[in-house]
């Protein structure tokens, strides 16, 4: 038998641990590439409902500028989500029309109240429910907060921010101060507001 007949044929066991350790840091990679952009999406998903919804705060307080005093708490600052409204026994304060959801006959102190209450639905989720009829709230924010800074009357600057929770920790807080001490936004091991998110709007009224 010759010498190239006694050789052995194929892969060798250590070829194969090293092929095999190649392509599992590559999946982990993919894996980790993939988490990642979720998380950015959603970071981009949350700034931009913030967005939209502190926008739609000041235009509404724009419409209804002679209640400046019902959005800013009489410019002590009024600081709220859905919970402590429904606390504070919040609610359509009159008529609502139920094809266009909007306050009939109302007088505009009314309309003000209803702005807060629509708002405080919208940033927590409760007008977009799952289709399964479970109730369960699919929109908004996650852990949302919102505060109104203003004059009681105008003229003024009324500011507008919206505080959520986001997925990763930040190495420093924001400097607004909507929501900096609540503890929905410190880490599991009681890091404060490290994963707190604020976007901030403002208007001069005249």
């Amino acid at each position: 038998m010759s010498a190239w007949a006694a050789r052995p044929r194929g892969f060798t066991l250590v070829e194969v641990m090293v092929a095999v350790f190649v392509m599992t840091v590559g999946l982990l990679g993919i894996a980790a590439l993939q988490i990642t952009s979720k998380q950015t999406n959603f970071e981009a998903l949350q700034r931009m409902t913030a967005s939209q919804l502190a926008q739609e705060m000041l235009e509404r307080i724009r419409a209804n500028p002679g209640q400046l005093t019902v959005y800013t708490n009489n410019g002590a600052g009024r600081k709220f989500d859905v919970e402590t409204l429904a606390e504070a026994g919040a609610a359509a304060p009159c008529s609502v029309d139920p094809v266009t959801n909007t306050p009939v006959n109302c007088l505009a102190s009314q309309i003000a109240e209803f702005d807060l209450y629509e708002i405080s639905l919208a940033i927590s989720g409760v007008t977009e429910q799952a289709s399964t009829g479970s109730g369960t709230p699919t929109g908004g924010l996650l852990s949302p907060w919102m505060c109104i800074e203003g004059p009681a009357t105008a003229p003024g600057n009324v500011t507008v921010a919206v505080v959520w929770r986001g997925a990763t920790a930040l190495g420093s807080t924001p400097a607004d101060a909507c929501g900096k001490d609540m503890e929905r936004y410190d880490s599991a091991d009681g890091v404060a507001g490290v994963y707190r998110r604020v976007l901030s709007v403002d208007i001069y009224l005249e």
